[in-house]
């Protein structure tokens, strides 16, 4: 719970600061807009990220040793 309000704050900071952020790293005046919504979209992505990175901890943290051994073998990958 702790992470998808995390995600979700920064979502909503970034989108509701997009232009302040975009004054503070001197964006030129022919590009603002442009940043602007640049900066909006990376914010939107920071709650799939953040998930991406959970789910990652949780499949290591969930003893899956031989799918981990299975994709640093340099034999290829057999099924069955």
């Amino acid at each position: 719970m702790l992470f998808l309000s995390t995600g979700l704050f920064l979502t909503a900071f970034i989108s509701l600061f997009a232009g302040n952020l975009a004054s503070i790293m001197n964006a030129p005046e022919e590009a603002y807009g442009l940043t602007v919504s640049y900066i909006r979209i990376c914010g939107a992505g920071a709650v799939v990220i953040i998930s991406y990175k959970l789910i990652g901890i949780a499949l290591q943290h969930a003893n899956f040793n031989e799918f981990q051994n299975a994709m640093r073998s340099q034999e290829p990958f057999r099924l069955g």
